[in-house]
């Protein structure tokens, strides 16, 4: 069955004018932070089946309000040492990481439409994680967004049952959710479930996991503020999805990037730190 889903599920790298040769590496340079392999990157982001050729990628990541250019510059500093990545305290027990993939495709149990991405995804000896990452997102005006009807499909099994609800709800509009992109999350749940799923897929057998991870930054780009109230809406709406899919196969995770790179500072050792230091003195987390 062909899917009636057009969506994509994460805010994707648009295609921009073929770049001079000669300034590709300078505008590289100046988008990744110091210490991060910027052939590495390149690499990472044009792998696999489907995904945008690096050249065409600079322009979407030099845009201010960029959210890949903060998924990218934090995750990309791990890609050839993925052992100094620090455990999330929740999954510490999972760890350590073997695998990182940057802007990386769920594929879904059907073939056809447009299936959700994960910013990132990583794999340790047991578990595969998948994280939704967000910036501005949160507390921008939503765009109209649904499920296709091949998301009403029997395929998700009978430890799915609270993401399923949570789209029965999100499409009949029963749940409204005004700064949290539950349809994106719940999709990634199922993208993910289908990964491990897959027998002749590299992930088969490994528990998944959504790793829901948002910044809160002060002000917008034009420099004024971020409505606080808004930030509480969208951790009061983050709880309300976590406690409809307690016990589901796919755990969900919210840590936001502060945390997060408290924990990474705490933990890792003085070049980690060094690198914590210049995304807090870049992106407004």
């Amino acid at each position: 069955m062909a899917p009636s889903d057009r969506s994509d599920d994460t805010p994707r790298i648009s295609p921009s004018p073929e770049p001079d040769p000669a300034s590709e590496r300078a505008s590289w340079d100046d988008l990744l932070l110091p210490g991060i392999d910027t052939a590495g990157v390149q690499a990472a982001l044009n792998a696999g089946p489907g995904q945008l050729r690096a050249a065409e990628i600079p322009a979407r990541l030099a845009e201010p309000d960029s959210s890949a250019a903060l998924t990218v510059n934090a995750f990309g500093w791990f890609l050839g040492r993925t052992e100094a990545l620090p455990a999330f305290p929740a999954l510490a027990r999972h760890w350590p990481v073997t695998g990182l993939a940057l802007d990386e495709q769920l594929p879904l149990p059907w073939q056809g439409g447009r299936h959700p991405r994960a910013g990132v995804l990583l794999r340790t000896p047991s578990m595969l994680i998948g994280v939704a990452s967000n910036r501005y997102e949160p507390y921008l005006k939503k765009l109209p967004g649904g499920f296709g009807e091949a998301f009403g499909q029997r395929v998700w099994g009978h430890q799915m049952l609270g993401y399923c609800r949570l789209r029965d709800g999100l499409q009949s509009g029963r749940i409204g959710y005004r700064m949290l992109d539950g349809t994106r999350l719940v999709k990634a749940a199922f993208g993910l479930r289908t990964a491990v799923h897959r027998r002749d897929g590299p992930h088969h057998g490994l528990r998944p996991v959504l790793l829901y991870l948002y910044a809160e930054p002060r002000l917008w780009v034009d420099g004024s503020r971020v409505d606080p109230v808004h930030k509480s809406m969208h951790r009061a709406e983050i709880a309300d999805f976590s406690s409809r899919v307690v016990g589901d196969e796919v755990p969900f995770l919210p840590v936001s990037y502060a945390r997060m790179l408290t924990g990474w500072a705490d933990n890792g050792g003085p070049d980690l730190a060094n690198h914590v230091a210049a995304l807090t003195a870049r992106f407004d987390i």
